[in-house]
């Protein structure tokens, strides 16, 4: 045989060892067959371990994140809930419903069977939430424009609808504001 450089070269040869039945068996030393040592099967349960603590981390960690996600999209749907049931009482009777309200006063929304109607008492929701609504007057300047003073508008009120909730030990809040007014007036 010859190599690249056109050089005669001997392939090693393998020692065989005689046994029977196969004249080219070959040979192994006595330390090559004891198979896996202690050593490396610690050092393979240890890697293993770290592996599957961190995943096991990572997995409580995307858990916990999406019941968080799950809670805060449930509050701001409540609370656009909260906004309309507020304009529906504004649908019912301006003078009744909404011009009758404390401004600054906290009040709740109650379902009745058949609408939503204000109340002073407070509500849980799924068994985890709470909503209320705050009533404000609104106040417009020279141009008709809403200010934070002027000319009282008895026709328009900031309505603030905010629902909270505990999680982990933790008060959590969202909270909607729009203007409404009086348009059957």
């Amino acid at each position: 045989m010859k190599n690249k450089d056109n050089k005669k070269y001997f392939p090693k040869k393998e020692k065989f060892c005689p046994r029977a039945g196969s004249e080219n068996f070959p040979c192994f030393k006595r330390r090559d067959l004891r198979g896996i040592s202690l050593i490396e099967v610690v050092v393979g349960t240890a890697i293993m371990l770290v592996i599957l603590t961190g995943l096991i981390a990572s997995y409580h960690v995307a858990v916990k994140s999406a019941l968080g996600t799950t809670s805060s999209v449930q509050a701001v749907f409540l609370a656009e809930e909260g906004l309309e049931a507020v304009t529906s009482l504004r649908d019912i009777g301006w003078d009744s419903e909404i011009a009758s309200l404390t401004s600054g006063a906290t009040y709740y929304l109650d379902w009745d069977g058949n609408r939503f109607v204000s109340t002073s008492t407070e509500e849980v929701i799924d068994g985890s939430f709470t909503r209320h609504f705050i009533v404000e007057d609104v106040y417009r300047d020279g141009s008709d424009d809403i200010a934070v003073s002027g000319t009282l508008d008895n026709g328009t009120k900031k309505i603030t609808v905010i629902v909270s909730w505990n999680e982990a030990s933790e008060v959590k809040t969202k909270s909607m504001t729009t203007y409404i007014t009086n348009l059957f007036e």
